[in-house]
Parts: structure tokens; sequence; C-alpha cells
């Protein structure tokens, strides 16, 4: 690819069809994205905004750039650092999900139990087989039923650790 795929364009095309759920995730992976922190970076440690998803599991909120975060989420989390899809899925532990561009008409709740393999097919190189796995399917609700839940980090938020 040229340049990175924007996170929204990237909604946008696999709900319309246009984006095959292993190639959604990959280009995830590639896409720059903008992470709110609640406290300033220091070394490997960051402590990310941590919203609730519609089924109360924990996930980190991630944005396709500065217009997309709700100042809800800015109050909460003020520290807000780039990265890449790929960046975040390396550092996202076990048992907490992603919640793409929450608030937004284009959003996408992904749930923990999805992101592992969410993950996988978004690290494996593009050679690797489409029907190996793929991204999360969009929820019963469709694009409203997004993570909207609390926007405050709880108790142990994840670290970043490498």
């Amino acid at each position: 690819m040229t340049s990175a795929p924007d996170l929204s364009d990237l909604i946008r095309e696999g709900r319309a069809g246009r984006l095959s759920q292993p190639d959604f995730a990959r280009a995830f992976a590639e896409t720059r994205i903008l992470v709110l922190l609640a406290t300033p970076a220091e070394g490997d440690s960051v402590q990310p905004l941590v919203l609730e998803l519609p089924n109360g599991e924990p996930a980190v909120a991630a944005f396709s750039g500065p217009g997309a975060v709700v100042d809800d989420y800015l109050q909460a989390a003020p520290h807000p650092i780039a990265m890449t899809g790929r960046e975040l899925l390396e550092m996202l532990p076990e048992g907490v999900g992603l919640a793409l561009n929450p608030g937004q008409e284009h959003s996408l709740p992904i749930e923990p139990d999805e992101v592992r393999l969410f993950g996988f097919v978004a690290l494996s190189p593009a050679s690797a087989p489409d029907d190996a796995a793929g991204a999360p399917a969009e929820p019963a609700g469709g694009p409203e039923d997004t993570a909207h839940g609390d926007a405050a980090a709880p108790e142990g938020a994840p670290s970043r650790e490498q």
C-alpha cells in the first residue's frame, strides 16, 4: 500500500462488503490510529482509555484521528498518542477488546474473545489463506451499538510491557 488507510474508511468499506474480513484485519494493522491515555506515557507503560462494550467487557478505545474523539473521552484521558493498529494489537492484553471510533457513525466494537483471532489475522502475512479466520462480524444492533459505556479506565487497566 502506498499510504495507510483511514480507520473510518476501513469500517465503512467492510460494512459495505467491499473489504473481506481478513483484508480488513490486515489493513487495520497498517492504519494510523489515535489512542487516548489517562496519564502521560512513561517509558513502555501506558494507561489507555478503557470503555465498556455493550456486553459489559472492557475495550481499549482507538480513533481514526482527533476529529473522531468525543469530548467526554478527552476529559477522561487527555493524552493522545498516535500508533499503528499493529502496535495496539501487540500491546493489548488478553481479555480486553477494542472499541474502534466509539461514539461515531462508523464505529466497530470488537469483543475480547474476537480480538485474539482478529489480531492473528491482522499480524499474519497477506499470503495467509483468507478462509483461515476473519474480523468480527457487525454487532447484532448495527453500528449504533458501539462502546458508549463508562469512559473511566478501570483498575488494572492494560499497561504496555515489552
